[in-house]
């Protein structure tokens, strides 16, 4: 979301630089733990998983949570208070879009009663 979101806020060609940079470090600094996580929720989702493989999937799911806080918050470093408060701005009306085709999609579901 964050990254689809920067490309409304009209970033200066240094932000955008410095963001790519900040998503590929992320990216390559967090490879290998996703690798095992995806190879720990494949056994999670067979239900093959031991308890240590299970423990392992919550610690680096929290490893990752962090990883990602700090780079959101690297993100949001380079960015002018305006530009913070406009990326507010668009998360809050992604936010609404989203609720609003969770509640679309549960009146879709919900069976109507006739009366005969």
């Amino acid at each position: 979301m964050l990254m689809r979101s920067l490309g409304q806020l009209n970033l200066s060609d240094a932000q955008k630089e410095q963001t790519r940079g900040i998503f590929e470090n992320f990216k390559t600094s967090t490879e290998t733990r996703r690798e095992e996580m995806r190879g720990l929720a494949m056994k999670k989702r067979d239900g093959i998983i031991t308890t240590e493989e299970s423990a392992r999937f919550k610690e680096i799911k929290t490893q990752l949570k962090t990883s990602g806080e700090q780079m959101r918050n690297s993100v949001l470093a380079i960015l002018t208070a305006e530009q913070r408060t406009q990326l507010d701005q668009i998360k809050e009306e992604m936010n609404k879009k989203r609720m609003e085709r969770r509640q679309n999609r549960q009146n879709q579901q919900s069976p109507t009663v006739q009366d005969n």
